[in-house]
């Protein structure tokens, strides 16, 4: 029974030691809150850590940091008749556009819904201000540290996008 216990106390350690916050979790609050000041100069677009890692419950390993989620708020108002829960799932809404009109509310699903792709995509007509600054944001990004070469790539996701990070390889070509 005492090994037991033994295990258990370990088991609990290693839980708590994977969830500590690291500094790169701070960093992102920190790049959301510079993004949103930016952009609160030409519009009410802003940005936010959500998930895991804003409720201190991401787990991470040594092989693996786990990864960030963000929220990208339009500067679109959207009124509260124009959402429709949906009942087969009911934590979701469509968004009527034939009940508002906006740059973006012209070519609907069915005649009368907003497509999924104008917020998964970042539209231009959604986000004005942070298109533009996802494009910068999500570029490709290769560097050469001291001991290693690291590339981050971006790719499309469900919901998203997600940005990959590959490192220690033999760069070959280039500069």
């Amino acid at each position: 029974m005492q090994n037991e216990n033994w295990s258990v106390q370990n088991f609990y350690k290693m839980l708590e030691d994977q969830s500590k916050q690291v500094p790169n979790d701070a960093r992102q609050s920190r790049y959301c809150k510079y993004i949103t000041k930016f952009a609160s100069h030409f519009g009410k677009e802003w940005c936010m850590v959500v998930g895991s890692t804003a409720e201190k419950t991401r787990l991470r390993s040594n092989m693996n940091e786990g990864d960030f989620d963000y929220l990208i708020i339009s500067g679109v108002s959207i009124p509260v008749e124009a959402l429709e829960h949906r009942e087969d799932l009911p934590c979701f809404v469509h968004v009527r556009g034939d009940k508002f009109k906006h740059s973006f509310t012209h070519n609907l699903v069915n005649g009368k819904y907003i497509h999924s792709r104008i917020l998964k995509e970042v539209d231009r007509e959604a986000f004005k201000i942070m298109c533009g600054l996802l494009q910068v944001f999500t570029m490709p990004l290769v560097s050469k540290g001291l001991h290693y070469n690291r590339v981050g790539i971006n790719r499309d996701a469900k919901p998203g996008m997600c940005e990959e990070h590959y490192v220690g390889f033999q760069m070959v070509g280039g500069s």
